[in-house]
């Protein structure tokens, strides 16, 4: 009896053993199905084998039966999941099954042709705005595309001119003009033959200097006719300037300044001319 009921239990186990087995193979399969992957089925089945083998093993072991037989197919089970583990474990493509649809190449798509928007603009450049540069500040030229709209704009370099260019540039404007209309000639390079009287201290606490010089208006040659206020503004390596020296001035006109004479306390308005560049032409009595 107690030999019969221990075959029984055994029976049972095996019973549970091959529906899970069943169980787990149709969730495998299913599994494969859906993924479209008949590997996974296969590896799912070796791995069933495996588990299958050992359970064999154990009731055999327990029953006191042979488990040469049991053992060798757990042996084979558990060498084809290894097998089929590294083999889809490095992404080798399996052989072509028969009736599976060939992977097609992927179709090149041909890139759109650029279209005229898309092209570059051939700037087609009109002059709209221009500053003409200056020996003191730089210019520019505005620039618009009748195309496309974009401006663009060039700096134009401050004027650089050579002594020779600049005194050619000075002319003679009459003094009385000089003194009724000092706005309209303010920048103006003027040339003015004088004869310096006296060199004063143009500002406090600094090495510029200035000049009180008068022209001969009547060509009599004693140079105290037509009184001017010159700011010495030569460049190092100048002459040095003295009293009574006669000289021709080239330079710009900057309007009219307020002189205080020491004698009188009166004050006058004197034409004002920044002076680049000083000839000595002689001595004034």
């Amino acid at each position: 009896m107690e030999e019969e009921k221990k075959r029984k239990k055994l029976r049972g186990w095996q019973i549970v053993l091959i529906v899970m087995g069943t169980l787990m193979e149709f969730l495998a399969l299913l599994a494969s199905i859906e993924n479209k992957d008949p590997e996974m089925f296969l590896a799912w089945t070796f791995m069933l084998g495996f588990l299958g083998g050992i359970a064999w093993t154990i009731v055999n072991a327990v029953k006191r039966r042979k488990v040469a037989k049991p053992l060798i197919v757990t042996a084979v089970c558990f060498c084809a999941f290894l097998a089929a583990a590294l083999i889809f474990s490095s992404g080798e493509t399996p052989p072509e099954q028969p009736g599976k649809p060939a992977v097609e190449e992927p179709t090149k798509v041909e890139e759109p042709k650029q279209s005229d928007e898309e092209k570059p603009c051939e700037h087609k450049w009109v002059l709209v705005d221009s500053v003409a540069a200056t020996e003191e500040s730089e210019g520019y030229e505005e620039y618009k595309c009748e195309s496309c709209g974009e401006t663009e704009k060039k700096t134009l370099e401050k004027i650089v001119l050579s002594e020779t260019e600049y005194k050619a540039l000075c002319k003679q404007i009459d003094y009385r003009e000089l003194c009724r209309n000092p706005e309209k000639y303010i920048g103006e390079k003027v040339t003015v033959t004088v004869a310096v009287r006296q060199i004063v201290d143009a500002e406090l606490f600094s090495n510029k200097k200035a000049w009180r010089a008068y022209s001969d208006t009547d060509g009599y040659g004693v140079y105290f006719d037509d009184e001017y206020y010159m700011l010495d503004e030569r460049g190092d390596g100048s002459g040095k300037i003295i009293d009574d020296d006669i000289v021709v001035v080239y330079g710009e006109f900057t309007g009219v300044t307020n002189v205080t004479r020491a004698l009188t306390w009166t004050s006058d308005e004197l034409p004002e001319i920044s002076v680049r560049y000083a000839d000595i032409i002689g001595e004034a009595p």
